[in-house]
């Protein structure tokens, strides 16, 4: 959720998932990171159009050095190249790229960047942004966060994405 956001799209309750945004680094690179202002100085990268919470994108424009690159993939190349000192990366999805590209020299530090919730969104253009298609949708998103299902999903859909990387 970022307010920028709010002016193009409406943002559907409940939210579906959870990230943890990480610094992830090579393996053997002494960053210690507890805090924001730890990464002042050092040269960051992450993909394009990623937002990490609003309190976080608004420290980062003013306070670090961060590039913005088109893919992930791009992103862990440059980091493993040494061209940049962390990446800024989510958990989940970083680890899937990670094991598809058989990288194993990276690691992730424990404490998050941010912790932010995922919400399906509808743009305020789109024909079928309707109250009544909000509310059905609401509805959904409400049962399906009851019952776990994305917790699920993401948890075998990771075992999936390692056996094909293994193929």
């Amino acid at each position: 959720f970022t307010l920028p956001r709010v002016d193009y799209m409406d943002y559907v309750s409940p939210y579906f998932a959870e990230t943890h945004t990480l610094i992830w680094t090579r393996k053997n690179a002494k960053l210690n990171y507890r805090q924001w202002k730890d990464l002042v100085g050092l040269q960051g990268v992450t993909v394009i159009n990623n937002s990490f919470g609003e309190d976080f994108d608004q420290y980062a424009r003013a306070s670090l050095k961060i590039s913005t690159v088109p893919s992930v993939e791009q992103a862990l190349t440059m980091l493993r190249r040494g061209r940049v000192n962390y990446l800024l990366y989510e958990e989940v999805p970083g680890l899937a790229y990670a094991q598809k590209m058989n990288i194993d020299d990276l690691k992730t530090l424990a404490m998050p960047v941010s912790n932010e919730n995922i919400y399906l969104t509808i743009a305020h253009k789109s024909p079928c942004n309707t109250g009544e298609m909000r509310g059905q949708l609401a509805t959904q998103m409400y049962k399906l966060a009851k019952q776990n299902v994305m917790k699920d999903l993401i948890e075998t859909n990771i075992q999936r994405w390692r056996q094909s990387a293994k193929e």
